[in-house]
């Protein structure tokens, strides 16, 4: 017997990501801004550069660091326990 599954296009496209939103830490829940000091779950030091909110549901968005030997990166913001709420 075959399967079927049934989505609901509709219901799918009324969730939208809040217009605006903005990056805070997971565990104190308090924004953080460019220039701040972060530290990755490896206990790497970085600076946050810069960031992009997600751009559809599902996705985390992604962060842009400076490390101590001033080679930049985009990093997901759970790397340094990060993530972007509804402002």
């Amino acid at each position: 017997m075959a399967r079927v599954l049934i989505i609901d296009v509709d219901a799918m496209a009324s969730e939208k990501l809040p217009e605006r939103m903005k990056l805070v830490s997971k565990e104190t829940g308090l924004e953080v801004l460019d220039g701040a000091q972060l530290v990755t779950f490896r206990g790497e030091s970085c600076v946050l550069k810069g960031s992009r909110k997600p751009h559809k549901l599902g996705s985390t968005g992604k962060i842009y660091v400076r490390w101590n030997d001033g080679f930049e990166q985009e990093l997901y913001p759970s790397v340094c326990g990060l993530e972007f709420v509804e402002a």
